[in-house]
């Protein structure tokens, strides 16, 4: 009696041995090939449910609606991003050139690109559900005021790209000889004569020697009339008797550095500016259709 019970109950662990291995095998084989295995996720699917039986007709201005979410989306995060790291990637060329001289346009886009994010809501609630419609005059507002910091940036960039000239047969690129090559030469010279004195002016001469790769304004002798040559115009300015110098001066590659920066900022800004627009009037169609339409807003009726 005894051993039938033993050998039963040997047989039921076995068997319950056997078959979570089978699971365990149809799972592994379900993960690496989907369409085979008993337990697959073809097998596994929902079935599809028509429109016009689960309630939901799908209109153009829903999928406009739908898109034009997305798009804002999209390009506010990201102008966002560019906006942040420029303004993080500016600061040590905001010590040396006196304030917020190159900080404008981002500072106009950044702020831009804050208050549109909320507009990627908005216009998802009212693709979703057409009771949302009264969020409508609130993202025309916001779009409208986001446009025109946009504005406002990329003007700014357009004027600041236009004082820079360059003389591009040559590598790396030669400022010309202006009016904005005159005030960023004075300003480099002024920073320069307290580099001793003022930590922030030595905070951004280090980085942007250490980042460009340059030393002074025009060349290396500029050092000699204020001060000694510091260890950032170096390339080995970690040892302690650096030897190798940087004999390209500053004051080209940064105005080419600054100018790259100002022309990316102005593409997003463009990018942006252009789907906010576009956003803006499908908003005002679409809320007007459905104040003067009897509750028809489809914007392709």
């Amino acid at each position: 009696m005894d051993f039938a019970k033993s050998f039963t109950r040997k047989q039921d662990l076995g068997d319950t041995e056997n078959l979570r291995n089978q699971n365990s095998n149809e799972s592994m084989i379900s993960v690496v090939f989907p369409w085979r295995g008993e337990n697959n996720l073809f097998k596994r699917r929902p079935n599809f449910t028509s429109n016009y039986e689960s309630g939901r007709i799908i209109s153009p201005t829903n999928f406009y609606l739908c898109m034009m979410a997305i798009l804002l989306l999209c390009t506010s995060v990201g102008l966002t991003v560019i906006s942040t790291w420029l303004i993080i990637h500016r600061l040590p060329y905001m010590h040396l050139t006196e304030g917020s001289f190159f900080m404008e346009a981002s500072t106009f886009t950044l702020f831009a690109s804050l208050i549109s994010i909320p507009c990627c809501w908005i216009t998802w609630i009212c693709h979703y559900n057409k009771k949302n419609y009264t969020f409508l005059p609130l993202l025309i507002v916001i779009l409208g005021f986001s446009i025109s910091m946009l504005s406002i940036g990329i003007s700014i960039g357009i004027v600041q790209k236009s004082k820079m000239a360059f003389d591009k047969s040559i590598h790396p690129p030669k400022l010309l000889p202006n009016r904005f090559k005159a005030e960023l030469n004075e300003t480099l010279d002024a920073t320069m004569s307290l580099y001793t004195e003022n930590s922030n002016y030595r905070y951004g001469w280090d980085k942007i020697q250490q980042r460009l790769r340059c030393c002074g304004i025009e060349r290396p002798d500029d050092w000699l009339c204020y001060s000694h040559v510091p260890k950032s115009c170096y390339v080995d300015y970690k040892c302690s008797k650096p030897k190798l110098l940087y004999l390209r001066g500053c004051l080209d590659l940064l105005s080419y550095e600054l100018a790259w920066e100002i022309c990316l900022l102005s593409g997003l800004i463009f990018i942006t500016f252009t789907v906010q627009v576009i956003s803006l009037l499908l908003a005002v169609v679409i809320y007007v259709k459905d104040k003067l339409g009897n509750g028809n807003s489809d914007v392709t009726s």
